[in-house]
């Protein structure tokens, strides 16, 4: 019996840990990042004053559904806010969300700052790929204790 199953096969845990590594890293009047499971759950920096995440929920509702659609990457707008978001993949496997909300500055200039945004979004699915790797790790050798001490 794997005691330790449910701890490490939480997309919450996981999505949880990313929001940590990333949010917590980002400057504060840059740009807002948050993280999002299926269930419509929300990782974001609190102390971030950039935006309010919930005065846009429809919208960044509408932008989780074009995902779920197959589109790689969504881009929608709202007033002084420009949204980008994509899946965050693991093994192929889709675990979340990351969007990021920029000042609508940004859509003047896209074209330069597209590549950026994208690559960022790019290295948030490879830190949640090391985090997934790394939970899996400390999960086998917990499992592998766990064994060795019911011998």
């Amino acid at each position: 019996m794997d005691i330790f199953n449910n701890l490490f096969s939480s997309s919450d845990m996981l999505n949880e840990q990313i929001a940590r590594k990333v949010v917590d890293a980002n400057p504060e009047d840059a740009m807002a990042i948050a993280i999002a499971d299926f269930s419509g759950n929300m990782w974001t920096n609190e102390l971030n004053d950039f935006i309010d995440w919930q005065e846009y929920e429809g919208l960044i509702a509408l932008v989780f559904d074009r995902l779920k659609d197959g589109q790689d990457i969504v881009f929608a707008s709202s007033g002084n806010y420009c949204f980008i978001a994509c899946d965050i993949e693991i093994d192929s496997f889709s675990k979340g969300y990351v969007i990021i909300a920029l000042d609508s500055q940004f859509l003047t200039n896209i074209d330069a700052q597209l590549p950026i945004v994208e690559f960022s979004l790019k290295q948030i699915s490879i830190l949640a790929s090391t985090i997934h790797a790394n939970n899996s790790i400390v999960h086998d050798t917990l499992r592998k204790t766990q064994a060795t001490a019911q011998v």
